[in-house]
């Protein structure tokens, strides 16, 4: 008789055992080995999913339930030859390869720690003195870096501002004479902050692109701010520099790629 308490106190967040004990088979199903390995992957992936607590005893009662139904319909699937239809197959190819990127950046994460010291090192740069203020933006947002160019001459030149923001501006706030309301550099997009960095009140940024097209922007105020404490922001650098180091190894990546569109 199948005993389930003793199965779920087995899963019930206890410390995974070595290789060969969790390999154990602890579940027949239609004769289908199940080690405590393979439904330890299940508890913690339909957890994340669901939002199910591991160490509630209903919930793993629950996540039970639902293995044992993922596995009928698994064997069913086998026995109609669902698996060798081709969307099928093509699906198990696509989630074998996210599995396997996702893994490969796992384990590239764990082998370059983002380490203490990188960290302070940023939130010293960063919020240094010289940088703890906030802008009130305004911008002008085109499709292209010549159409942002010959706004940039026409500005020069003197023509208003809010005039060619109603001309021009492809932004909703087009309406309000570009204004984006007042920015720390660290909340601006990527590349922004540097270009804005050195403007005073009535200056002009040079074209930047952004994700949704390219953007002359206006400084029309500035302020100073006191930095925000390290401990309430060293979890949002961590995330940014793990972001940005991964980026690096995609980049390089995609150096040593042999790409080719046909």
């Amino acid at each position: 008789m199948l005993n389930i308490s003793l199965i779920l106190a087995l899963l019930a967040g206890a410390p995974q055992a070595n290789t060969e004990e969790t390999n154990q088979t602890i579940v027949t199903i239609n004769g289908d080995a199940i080690t405590e390995q393979q439904i330890r992957a299940f508890f913690q992936r339909q957890a994340t999913v669901s939002g199910l607590q591991l160490n509630d005893p209903q919930a793993q009662t629950q996540l039970f339930g639902l293995f044992v139904d993922r596995e009928l319909l698994y064997h069913e699937g086998l026995a109609q030859g669902i698996d060798k239809d081709p969307e099928v197959m093509l699906a198990i190819d696509e989630q074998r390869r996210q599995e396997i990127a996702k893994a490969t950046i796992e384990r590239y994460s764990r082998e370059h720690p983002i380490k203490a010291e990188e960290i302070r090192k940023y939130y010293d740069e960063e919020f240094a003195p010289v940088r703890s203020f906030e802008l009130r933006i305004s911008h002008i947002q085109v499709d292209s870096e010549e159409a942002a160019q010959a706004i940039l001459e026409r500005l020069k030149k003197g023509e208003d501002f809010k005039a060619l923001v109603k001309e021009s501006s492809k932004d909703s706030v087009s309406n309000t004479g570009g204004d984006l309301g007042w920015h720390s550099l660290q909340g601006l997009p990527a590349g922004f902050g540097e270009a804005l960095i050195d403007l005073e009140p009535g200056q002009y940024s040079r074209p930047i692109q952004s994700d949704v097209g390219w953007h002359i922007v206006k400084v029309t105020a500035k302020r100073p701010i006191a930095p925000p404490p390290f401990d309430s922001v060293k979890s949002e650098i961590f995330q940014l520099l793990q972001n940005q180091s991964i980026a690096h190894y995609i980049n390089e990546l995609k150096k040593k790629a042999d790409i080719e569109l046909k």
